[in-house]
């Protein structure tokens, strides 16, 4: 609730990677991962090592591991 009280006045997209986190701790990671997927096209973030290492925690907690070691992988690079 407080990411999106904070996504009202600071819509950053570091903001919504964190909200993301956030939503993974109430709700679960699908939908934590679908906000994280809408933010891959992001330019703000696309050095930012967080997204792929945020996805791959996602992936790895609903058992996609294969797809979850390359997020970390891109994370390390």
């Amino acid at each position: 609730m407080l990411y999106d009280a904070l996504m009202q006045v600071a819509a950053t997209p570091v903001v919504a990677l964190n909200r993301a986190v956030a939503v993974s701790m109430a709700y679960g990671p699908q939908p934590a991962l679908d906000i994280v997927d809408a933010l891959a096209d992001s330019p703000t973030l696309k050095h930012y090592h967080w997204l792929p290492s945020v996805r791959a925690d996602l992936l790895a907690r609903l058992g996609r591991k294969d797809e979850a070691r390359a997020e970390f992988e891109r994370a390390a690079d």
